[in-house]
């Protein structure tokens, strides 16, 4: 029975199975990847190798091949070996020690940010960069693609603080990840939940008069009224 997961990953798709640990299978896979443009590897780290159809095998039957490989935590490094799955790499990169609820928990994600953002985005980025550089060049490329790595790059702002001043960040100073009131999500009188981002300032003065709460103004990033209008937010929120 297909799943529609199944469904949607694989539309428009053509498939062949093959046994690669067989001889006959390899032979097949080389025939291929002599007319292919780009090969997708989403095995553990040395296992084309091991079938004996990593990268430089295949560069060896088609030197334009793109061969493009996602891990967890790419093709060398000491966590090489490891296992793991999107919520281990979104861990390990340190996204989930930003993404916590209002008792400080780490939550996790609705989507599969490590799969998606820090995988299959950054392939699609090293895969079309390899095509460019053919296109000029005329020689194909090895795309090592580590999902931890990809998330890191996520936490640009943050990361750049830390590198910068030796702090670390605490929930408290990260205004675009829940801890202000001006940059959150409130419930409804419905029971549903509605976002606000009043970052820029004038934003910011808009809402207060529009609330009726002009003297909250001055203080869209002070810590010490910080709770009473979050408090304040949560009631008019709650009124519509």
């Amino acid at each position: 029975e297909l799943s529609y997961y199944f469904l949607i990953t694989n539309r428009n798709k053509r498939s062949i199975k093959l046994n690669l640990k067989e001889e006959e299978g390899r032979e097949i896979f080389l025939k291929l990847a002599r007319d292919y443009d780009v090969v997708l590897d989403g095995f553990r780290p040395g296992v084309m190798d091991r079938l004996g159809l990593g990268y430089e095998t295949l560069a060896g039957v088609n030197q334009k091949i793109i061969y493009c490989a996602i891990s967890g935590f790419g093709m060398d490094g000491p966590y090489r070996d490891k296992v793991g799955h999107d919520i281990n790499y979104i861990g390990y990169a340190g996204v989930l020690g930003l993404t916590r609820d209002d008792k400080g928990v780490p939550v996790v994600p609705g989507v599969q940010m490590g799969d998606i953002g820090g995988g299959a985005l950054m392939a699609l980025t090293g895969i079309l960069t390899a095509l460019l550089h053919r296109e000029r060049n005329g020689s194909g490329q090895h795309v090592d693609v580590s999902m931890t790595d990809g998330m890191v790059s996520w936490l640009s702002i943050w990361a750049a603080r830390y590198l910068c001043s030796d702090q670390e960040m605490e929930k408290d100073d990260m205004f675009l990840s829940g801890s202000y009131p001006f940059y959150n999500i409130y419930q409804t009188r419905d029971g549903r939940y509605i976002t606000l981002g009043a970052l820029e300032k004038h934003f910011w003065d808009n809402l207060c008069e529009i609330i009726g709460r002009e003297d909250f103004k001055d203080y869209q990033y002070s810590k010490e009224k910080r709770d009473e209008i979050f408090s304040c937010l949560k009631e008019k929120f709650k009124e519509k």
